[in-house]
């Protein structure tokens, strides 16, 4: 991107995946000459972008994971994997999101120990766990609320089924998908809601992506906007 030489602190490289990510936030933790020289050349190429301190962006609580939902009148209905069901009042949603994210995920796995032979009736031969990080990508739908817990997530993953409204729902399974995420686009207006939200199909680069998009609606909400 040009707009290198309009940030002393950031490399020509660093620009580019921020424009590769560019969901909400661009950049943190800037010098503010640098933030202001990056605005500049930002505005001048189309992309209006805003500066805030980072102390005014607020964290993201921690989630609480959910596996069906459903509706009744002005309430919420939230099953976990355990059969636990919460309530939630409608009028306390405050937010939506959903996307396609990747991320690394720990995997372990158990291998023959490669300084024994394999012996089936042999006590000595021992196995030994290996790990190492993967790529898994992930369809979640999260929802936020005004007070406590304030954030419930659904995760879809290869080998899952989640439930919205009583539609079962796989990853494979598209229009679904689709279907589900219409029915939750209907609780709240296009401003209360990420991009994901409105196109399901989005895919989110990485998850950091995917949360500072939400970060940066809270900050609009905040303000009222």
């Amino acid at each position: 991107m040009e707009t290198a030489g309009a940030a002393e602190t950031v490399a020509k490289a660093d620009l580019v995946q921020y424009y590769r990510d560019l969901f909400g936030i661009v950049v943190s933790r800037l010098p503010h000459e640098d933030a202001v020289r990056m605005k500049a050349a930002l505005d001048a190429r189309g992309f209006p972008v805003e500066i805030v301190d980072d102390a005014e962006l607020p964290p993201l609580p921690a989630d609480f994971q959910v596996q069906r939902v459903d509706a009744d009148g002005e309430w919420l209905r939230f099953t976990d994997s355990m059969g636990r069901v919460t309530s939630r009042a409608l009028a306390d949603l405050v937010f939506l999101s959903a996307g396609h994210v990747s991320k690394l995920r720990p995997k372990s796995e158990n291998i023959l120990n490669p300084n024994n032979g394999w012996k089936r009736n042999d006590p000595e031969t021992r196995m030994e766990r290996t790990y190492r990080e993967e790529m898994e990508k992930e369809f979640r739908i999260e929802f936020f609320f005004w007070t406590e817990p304030q954030r419930l997530k659904m995760s879809l993953a290869a080998a899952k089924a989640i439930f919205v409204k009583g539609r079962s729902i796989q990853l494979h399974k598209q229009e679904d998908l689709a279907a589900g995420i219409a029915e939750l686009r209907a609780l709240l207006p296009p401003e209360r809601a990420n991009t994901g939200i409105r196109q399901p199909d989005t895919a989110y680069p990485s998850l950091r992506a995917y949360e500072e998009e939400i970060r940066w609606h809270f900050h609009r909400i905040g303000k009222g906007g």
